[in-house]
């Protein structure tokens, strides 16, 4: 598991934050890593200045530095929460309905995005 951390100057406290998580899954007969974007939040006094957007390329930038750009990125956005799919509309190249859930905490590393 990864995840990074949003703290502006001056501001006593997070403001934002993202965790992914790790593993391997099949894809047709071939084994290959996954991530999952499985927490992105951001403090309502600090919404819509983009801070989402910068978490999530953070975390997209520490995954492929992680395992190259063969990997497979996932995430789960609530059906009501139009922001997070505006977001995630940004990225995703597939949009697909949620029939499940993966549970695969790995390792743990840690980033810290000073804004």
């Amino acid at each position: 598991m990864a995840g990074v951390a949003a703290e502006p100057p001056g501001h006593d406290g997070l403001i934002g934050m993202c965790w992914v998580s790790f593993g391997r899954c099949r894809i047709q007969e071939e084994m290959v890593s996954y991530a999952l974007l499985n927490t992105l939040m951001v403090h309502p006094d600090w919404r819509r200045q983009a801070l989402a957007e910068r978490l999530l390329t953070w975390t997209i930038d520490y995954v492929t530095r992680r395992f190259g750009e063969k990997v497979l990125m996932m995430g789960a956005v609530r059906a009501g929460n139009a922001a997070s799919h505006r977001t995630a509309g940004k990225r995703a190249t597939q949009v697909l309905p949620a029939d499940g859930l993966l549970r695969p905490p790995l390792s743990t590393a840690i980033g810290r995005y000073r804004l």
